[in-house]
């Protein structure tokens, strides 16, 4: 399977994207920078590019049979700083990517949320994933909203997705 991983050079994609290559698929990794920040496996390779270059997306997207995206431009502390900027490079830079993986055919996605940002405030513990969305800042916001508008490509263009949240740790 060729499987894009975007923002497979951060902490989580850097991880995954080396489980990946060893289970014997072809990786490409997206990042923003001219090069990963942590060295990736030989067998992936990596490409510089941004989510929203609407062109780059299609054509890069011609070979991919899955996209495993886990970008980000901003965390929780800087969404609310420049939430414009939080919601054109996340929210648009994914809508960009979906209308791409529609326009090549790709229709497999992994998305890495943020449950903590997504839930807000708990209503109950713990926490799942049927517990109300109620966002407090910016970058939980566009998450939920990112979340919101993969289900409905999901529906509407039979994407087949998968959302994964983490949830807050509490003491017990």
């Amino acid at each position: 399977m060729r499987i894009l991983v975007v923002g497979g050079s951060g902490f989580i994609g850097f991880h995954l994207t080396h489980k990946i290559v060893a289970a014997g698929h072809d990786v490409t990794v997206l990042g923003r920078s001219a090069r990963s920040s942590r060295p990736l496996p030989d067998a992936s390779r990596y490409l510089q590019g941004d989510l929203s270059d609407a062109n780059f997306l299609q054509a890069l997207l011609t070979d991919v049979d899955a996209v495993v995206h886990l970008a980000s431009t901003t965390i929780p502390a800087t969404g609310d700083q420049d939430p414009v900027l939080d919601v054109e490079a996340n929210l648009v830079g994914t809508l960009k990517l979906l209308q791409a993986m529609v326009g090549a055919g790709c229709t497999k996605l992994l998305f890495m949320s943020s449950g903590g940002t997504v839930y807000g405030a708990p209503q109950r513990i713990p926490l799942d994933e049927n517990h109300p969305r109620d966002p407090i800042c910016s970058y939980g916001i566009v998450k939920s909203a990112i979340e919101s508008y993969i289900v409905h490509h999901s529906k509407k263009y039979n994407l087949r997705s998968v959302i994964l949240r983490e949830t807050p740790r509490t003491s017990t």
